[in-house]
């Protein structure tokens, strides 16, 4: 299942562009996480999931990025472990750039995820969550560096986050895998 604030439509339609064609078997929901009533909604939603992965959050440079990474994903976490969910997986930020000098321009962003990571690790603990903090990552749409980074930091490849991803989701990594060589080092076969 996929959640996102977009409608179904749209969700089939990303993917198809991104992928070329569409994922068998995955349902698309339209659910807002940042609004107010959404809690019992997305618990309902993750109602017998084996794992949530999110990586909800607000790009630097958009409005209101401290709660939109913060607020916004311990709402998930808490309607996550409401539900019965048994895993959980963050996508938080590596703490190379959060503690560079990038802090004193994108403060609130770093800040927002900080509170997401925090809330992740207090609702389900390191045996049960996995926070992957990767640097810059390359490969989704073509062309696309997320979150955009600072000059000669190398980024990790989407295949990459996406093999610790789904061994996070399957249980086998836990905890906390920091800066884009962690990442690479435990998501080689």
């Amino acid at each position: 299942m996929s959640i996102s604030r977009s409608t179904s439509e749209i969700q089939t339609e990303r993917t198809k562009s991104i992928l070329g064609t569409t994922i068998p078997g995955v349902t698309y929901v339209s659910l807002d996480a940042g609004a107010a009533s959404s809690s019992e909604d997305l618990a309902k939603a993750m109602k017998g999931a084996l794992a949530v992965i999110s990586c909800v959050g607000i790009a630097p440079g958009g409005s209101n990025v401290k709660d939109g990474n913060g607020v916004v994903n311990a709402r998930i976490a808490k309607a996550a472990k409401s539900a019965g969910v048994p895993k959980f997986v963050y996508i938080g930020v590596a703490s190379s750039l959060a503690n560079s000098p990038a802090k004193f321009v994108l403060g609130d962003y770093f800040k927002g995820k900080a509170e997401a990571e925090k809330n992740v690790a207090q609702e389900f603990g390191a045996e049960k969550s996995l926070i992957i903090k990767p640097a810059i990552i390359a490969g989704g749409t073509p062309g696309e560096l997320r979150p955009p980074g600072p000059p000669g930091v190398k980024p990790v490849t989407v295949d990459a986050v996406a093999k610790v991803v789904v061994a996070g989701a399957l249980g086998d990594l836990s905890g906390t895998i920091d800066g884009n060589d962690d990442i690479v080092g435990r998501g080689a076969p």
